[in-house]
């Protein structure tokens, strides 16, 4: 176990122009708050674990149809799917606070019997991912637990100092993106498991069995709450920041820090990223005096201010490297939380205001958009120094 403390705080960038087009992506309501997403390829659907309804919700993969849904315990707010597809594991964050009595379980479905188990947690679960050897990481407030899904068992990894897990009840509007605060994601391939919570950040390695972990402060915090890894783990997305192994290698521009709003998913094969992650508007007021009757105007002061009216929610494509952004187009509602993309690239499934958000990203290169026939551009001076371009 290695663990270390740092911080880090956005800049504020130049962005790429809009490339606007019609509203992007098929919205599947579900109703309820939708908490976390699985695909699950073998069998053509997608799970989506429901918050508020006490339920996972089957809605197929291709056409975005509510196929059924699985009744679970109370508070479903993290899934993953085992690597050979047979076991859904589903966390569940009850974490009441007197006079409520704690229901933190975890429950384990068997897809190919429907065979169902829960076992109860003694601290509240922060999420859940499987490795490549079948085991199921999972992340508590206090614990990181490797659980055998047949068998039912734990071990304990390592322990957790410092994090805070939010009670219940919560007000009803509040999205489980900021009422459990994290979020964790394993790679493609199931060696690396990464993690994101209010105040740590972690990786796991699977086939030694260690995890290290890092306490940080952000300004503004780490928000979309979401993890994107990349198929090897060599990189990663967290919140508006992109880390290699070593550390940050850039961020997205001027970003608001909504726990809430966005999500991203990394295409490694295409070297590209889709997200969405809102940033702060900047709006101008005029500062004016007055004096014998006359009005001077003597600058004007520049204020962030969180107005999501003023921002239509947009779906940016970038580089995975550096987070330059190709393009955006206009969706159709606001994407909230995890997002995961098919094997082929082909499709994006994202958490959303309504359920679920179903993106066909493989053919953006069809949708209509208007783009600048002549690129302009655009100096300003530093902050610092106003003589400097």
């Amino acid at each position: 176990m290695a663990r270390n403390r740092w911080w880090m705080t956005a800049m504020a960038l130049l962005c790429a122009p809009l490339a606007w087009g019609q509203s992007l992506g098929q919205v599947v309501a579900l109703g309820g708050h939708s908490s976390d997403v699985v695909l699950d390829e073998l069998r053509g659907v997608v799970y989506v674990a429901n918050f508020t309804a006490n339920r996972v919700d089957v809605v197929g993969a291709e056409a975005g149809d509510v196929q059924g849904s699985i009744n679970v315990p109370s508070q479903p707010s993290s899934i993953a799917m085992s690597p050979d597809s047979r076991y859904l594991a589903i966390a569940h964050f009850g974490n009441f606070a007197a006079p409520g009595t704690p229901r933190n379980a975890l429950t384990v479905i068997d897809l190919n019997s429907r065979e169902r188990h829960t076992y109860a947690l003694a601290n509240p679960p922060l999420g859940i991912a499987f490795g490549i050897d079948g085991y199921a990481l999972v992340v508590t407030s206090t614990q990181f637990l490797r659980f055998d899904p047949l068998l039912g068992t734990t071990q304990v990894i390592s322990t957790l100092q410092d994090v805070t897990a939010n009670t219940l009840p919560q007000p009803p509007a509040k999205p489980p993106a900021e009422i459990v605060a994290a979020s964790v994601q394993s790679s493609a391939d199931g060696l690396t498991i990464y993690g994101l919570t209010d105040s740590m950040m972690f990786v796991y390695d699977v086939a030694a069995r260690r995890v290290s972990y890092s306490y940080y402060v952000a300004e503004p915090p780490l928000g979309p709450r979401a993890i994107s890894v990349a198929k090897d783990g060599a990189y990663y997305l967290a919140g508006w920041a992109l880390f290699d192994r070593v550390g940050m290698v850039a961020q997205f521009p001027n970003p608001k820090g909504d726990l809430g709003v966005g999500s991203h998913a990394i295409d490694s094969d295409r070297g590209i990223i889709y997200a969405q992650v809102p940033e702060q508007v900047v709006t101008t007021t005029t500062d004016s005096t007055q004096s014998g009757g006359t009005t001077s105007q003597p600058g004007t002061t520049q204020a962030n201010t969180p107005n999501p009216d003023a921002q239509p929610p947009f779906l940016m494509v970038l580089d995975a490297d550096n987070l330059t952004v190709r393009e955006r187009f206009k969706l159709a509602e606001n994407l909230s939380g995890k997002s995961v993309l098919s094997r082929d690239g082909r499709m994006m499934y994202a958490i959303s205001a309504s359920g679920l958000t179903i993106i066909r990203v493989g053919e953006l290169n069809r949708v209509p958009r208007v783009v600048s026939s002549t690129p302009d551009v655009v100096f300003r001076s530093g902050f610092c120094n106003r003589g400097v371009m």
